[in-house]
């Protein structure tokens, strides 16, 4: 809601969704950020909300605020053109060993260093891998349950007609014959 940030916005934010309900923060509303600059001396800098957005993840939602790289320069007491960390989002994730390549190889200023998000965030890296996981143990404990109950259910109903199957090999039928139509049903 509201609009996007501009590169001439000075001391205006975007807040997630959640975060603008618990705080109780309109469009238009005043916010203090407070945060240590670069030197580790306190500030704090009175905004306004000029948007908010709802990505669907209470992490993003619920913690952060976006607002123009000028502006988080003077706030975090930043040189021009600098950044103490910078994200790229790829369209195809499957792109990514490729971009990082071709950033690893271009000439970095300063002590820049190019990361993998998994990197960056081992935590998130780790409990994607344990829910993967877990996923998988569900699914495979969900198949043998349903292969079980379709094996029973077989089971009972050649069990129950053992007299009926005596009865169609007595008058000639093929065991094979029986066999597909068991496997039939």
């Amino acid at each position: 809601e509201g609009d996007y940030l501009e590169d001439s916005d000075d001391a205006k934010v975007i807040v997630g969704k959640n975060m603008a309900k618990r705080l109780k923060l309109d469009i238009g509303k005043k916010l203090v950020i407070t945060t240590n600059n670069a030197a580790g001396d306190l500030v704090e800098v009175l905004c306004r909300v000029k948007g908010t957005f709802q990505t669907g993840t209470e992490e993003a939602d619920g913690h952060l605020v976006q607002v123009p790289i000028s502006f988080a320069q003077k706030l975090y007491g930043l040189p021009e053109d600098s950044a103490t960390q910078m994200g790229i989002l790829l369209e195809d994730p499957d792109e990514q060993q490729a971009v990082l390549k071709r950033l690893g190889a271009a000439k970095m200023e300063g002590s820049a260093t190019v990361r993998p998000w998994e990197e960056v965030m081992p935590e998130v890296a780790s409990y994607i891998k344990v829910d993967r996981g877990s996923n998988y143990v569900f699914q495979i404990l969900l198949l043998t349950i349903i292969l079980f109950t379709i094996f029973n259910t077989i089971s009972m109903s050649v069990l129950e007609r053992s007299h009926e199957f005596a009865v169609l090999q007595a008058i000639g039928t093929p065991p094979a014959d029986l066999q597909r139509q068991v496997v039939l049903e």
